[in-house]
């Protein structure tokens, strides 16, 4: 939609500047439709008898104005330079199309020839729906089963969060195990992923009502609430900061700790900042040594902060290695179409009302747009002025409490009409389903 959508070049919010002598300018698209969502705001009264359709301007007399990307959505570059640079935009998006429907990372190996319990093979099927195995999960999970350590490399979408619950779920009922005894820890970054994982076990395990799944993250439960849920978990699910807190401060749980059989590393690539190093060395004071567990490790991409991870908490010689692609900076999903807007900084507020507006035209009854925000003070900012006219997003981002975010969440993920702003919170393995558009404003902090 993007492509087709008609860019608003030389106004903001619909009020039209004085011309200027020498200007030149050119739209694309239906002009007649100009104004027809343009946002109720306040402008100078036309006089009578002006109408509201935009007049298609020429460009004067001696300057060439040059013409635009036809069908890519780009506005009219205004040097070679710039030219270039959407030429090469365009050529790539041609290369990256492979045309309408859904692309599917799943191969022929099926479910049923993994060595699970039949239980977990039912939720599969009644819970998931899965059948058969996706490209991570076919390279990681027989080698996880096999007690190897894991290191793997795909895109959000691909199957990651079932490549390590999987392995778990093997071993837990491998041999006679005491389910009151904490077998596994689960680290993920953000609060929100951490609820999405807990819920993901919670359907694998609904047929083993034994198996007791915690989360742990913060600003939601009181201490007493934790240790009463953590006294007797099989698998927990925490953020760096919540676990750590516990083995500090909460009785008994050092030695609950020692007992792990399994430690993932969700979206790891995520978790490299100064503060969860400092985190680490307190949890590693705590946890068995490297060859008393089994760790596996999944990410996105892998800078040189997650290798160092890798060293310090897998035994080399039981590691199995997966990346989804032979390149190290992993792609877009190309089945997903990529579109780029170029437009100058003033209009790009304009811009975005209409690429909302556009979704919502085309899914009158049910639409599901997510807008990501560089900041969280743009967030806020852009919230409020959408809010004045009479769109009113949903907000997420990591300054609100936490039963506002949860409920922010589940807003997005169940509802039918839904335009949600927020910044990176939700950027990383969010399972929203039924999502028509996600439009990055301005540009992200970093490519990952």
């Amino acid at each position: 939609f993007f492509r087709t959508m008609p860019l608003k070049r030389g106004r903001e919010m619909g009020r039209k500047p004085k011309s200027q002598a020498g200007s030149a300018s050119q739209t694309t698209g239906d002009p007649s439709s100009d104004e027809e969502d343009l946002p109720d705001v306040p402008r100078r009264e036309r006089p009578q008898g002006e109408t509201l359709k935009k007049k298609r301007k020429t460009a004067t007399k001696g300057v060439r104005t040059p013409e635009p990307a036809v069908g890519t959505g780009l506005a009219p570059p205004a040097d070679q330079e710039e030219e270039a640079v959407a030429k090469a935009v365009v050529e790539a998006r041609a290369e990256d199309d492979i045309g309408p429907g859904l692309f599917s990372q799943l191969t022929k190996s099926p479910v049923a020839d993994l060595t699970l319990k039949p239980t977990i093979k039912r939720a599969l099927e009644e819970k998931f729906n899965v059948t058969h195995l996706t490209e991570v999960q076919k390279a990681c999970v027989p080698r996880a089963i096999e007690g190897m350590d894991v290191v793997g490399q795909a895109r959000t979408g691909t199957g990651k969060t079932l490549a390590y619950l999987l392995p778990i779920a093997f071993s837990l009922f491998a041999q006679d195990r005491d389910l009151k005894q904490l077998h596994s820890l689960i680290m993920i970054p953000t609060r929100e992923l951490t609820l999405q994982v807990v819920g993901n076990a919670h359907k694998l395990f609904s047929f083993d009502r034994d198996v007791k799944v915690t989360g742990l993250i913060g600003g939601s439960t009181s201490k007493r609430d934790d240790e009463a849920d953590i006294s007797d978990s099989t698998i927990i699910c925490a953020t760096p900061g919540r676990i750590v807190g516990h083995c500090q401060l909460t009785k008994g749980f050092k030695e609950r700790m020692k007992g792990i059989k399994i430690l993932v590393f969700d979206e790891c690539d995520l978790m490299m900042t100064s503060d969860f190093w400092t985190k680490l060395e307190v949890l590693m004071e705590h946890l068995p040594p490297n060859d008393e567990r089994q760790t596996l490790m999944f990410t996105v991409s892998v800078p040189d902060a997650v290798n160092k991870l890798v060293t310090k908490l897998v035994r080399p010689k039981h590691l199995k290695r997966y990346r989804e692609t032979k390149d190290a900076k992993l792609s877009t999903h190309k089945h997903i179409p990529q579109e780029v807007i170029v437009c100058p900084m003033m209009e790009q507020t304009n811009t975005l009302f209409h690429c909302i507006r556009q979704v919502q035209r085309a899914h009158p009854t049910d639409y599901k747009i997510i807008v990501f925000f560089p900041t969280i003070a743009m967030v806020e900012c852009m919230n409020a002025f959408f809010a004045a006219i009479g769109m009113s997003p949903i907000l997420m981002h990591g300054n609100m409490p936490q039963g506002v975010r949860q409920k922010g969440a589940e807003m997005v993920k169940n509802g039918k009409q839904v335009v949600c702003f927020t910044s990176d919170v939700l950027s990383r393995g969010m399972d929203f389903p039924n999502v028509h558009a996600v439009i990055q404003y301005g540009m992200p902090w970093s490519v990952s």
